[in-house]
């Protein structure tokens, strides 16, 4: 009670009602913040460099001997952050059901490879119900790099979607006509969808946002699982990203509500359709 504090104290319960009146989560927060203001330096330099990724920030911090929350470090650069990507990105969601559509995209950025700095490029294929992600490194956005992704990506998640929602490289498509319809496609991606059995669906241009599960997941891998870290060769970057997926399959995801795993196991996997008896080409990179 008021009255105890005062007692223990030895002050007016007066000046306790006063004090209690104050807002200390506020200033609490205020005194944890103030702490990253010797850091910020570092933040404001190794931010850009990382998407302003709090994970990875949390993670060099504390092997600087910063010992405060995460969350206090998260509404740390929260402003940092959204000042650097100039406001906030336009997204357009449109859901679906299980096993109906996994979308595809290529993310590129830089990581060292041993001793040397190499541009890689990430395929990404997100399953649009569970929203299971697949990622694979590439040193190049070739068509033999893009069906060996979908083939190891099918592989990865045991089964097909009905369709599959693409931007327009050339690698896909040569030439659409908007308002015809008319598409004339790469004839050996052509072929290879023909041989899975699938759809192939295309982004209106201008409108590659509305893949906007893709896009959150290249931005995620390139984010939290390849900035700030360095790998021995391509063979170990792809190990990583292996041992990734697991652990990314096990988050909330922040739309579904829903871990990835569970959502599949309980309603996607069975919805796919199976593998193809035959096996196609193999490709590498």
């Amino acid at each position: 009670s008021k009255k105890g504090i005062a007692r223990e104290l030895q002050i007016d319960v007066k000046t306790v009602k006063k004090w209690l009146k104050q807002d200390w989560r506020r200033r609490r927060r205020e005194a944890a913040e103030k702490e990253l203001d010797g850091h910020r330096e570092f933040i404001e330099a190794r931010g850009p460099e990382v998407g302003f990724n709090g994970k990875i920030l949390d993670r060099e911090l504390r092997a600087k001997g910063w010992t405060g929350h995460y969350a206090t470090l998260a509404r740390y650069v929260a402003p940092l952050r959204k000042a650097w990507r100039g406001g906030p990105e336009p997204v357009v969601r449109f859901e679906t059901g299980p096993g109906e559509q996994a979308q595809v995209d290529w993310g590129s950025t830089l990581a060292w490879i041993g001793e040397v700095l190499v541009r890689i490029h990430i395929f990404t294929m997100v399953l649009g119900y569970s929203r299971r992600l697949f990622a694979r490194a590439y040193l190049g956005e070739g068509l033999g790099a893009l069906l060996d992704g979908h083939e190891k990506a099918f592989t990865h998640f045991g089964g097909r979607c009905r369709t599959v929602l693409y931007d327009n490289p050339r690698t896909i498509v040569l030439s659409k006509d908007e308002e015809t319809g008319r598409v004339e496609w790469n004839q050996g991606f052509k072929d290879r969808m023909d041989f899975y059995g699938l759809e192939a669906k295309l982004c209106r241009y201008y409108r590659a946002q509305t893949k906007g599960k893709v896009e959150s997941g290249v931005k995620y891998v390139k984010r939290n699982a390849i900035a700030g870290r360095s790998f021995e060769s391509l063979d170990a970057l792809q190990h990583h990203l292996a041992t990734w997926m697991a652990q990314a399959d096990e988050r909330i995801h922040g739309t579904t509500l829903c871990r990835p795993r569970e959502a599949f196991q309980a309603h996607e996997a069975a919805a796919l359709r199976p593998l193809h008896s035959s096996e196609p080409v193999s490709y590498t990179h």
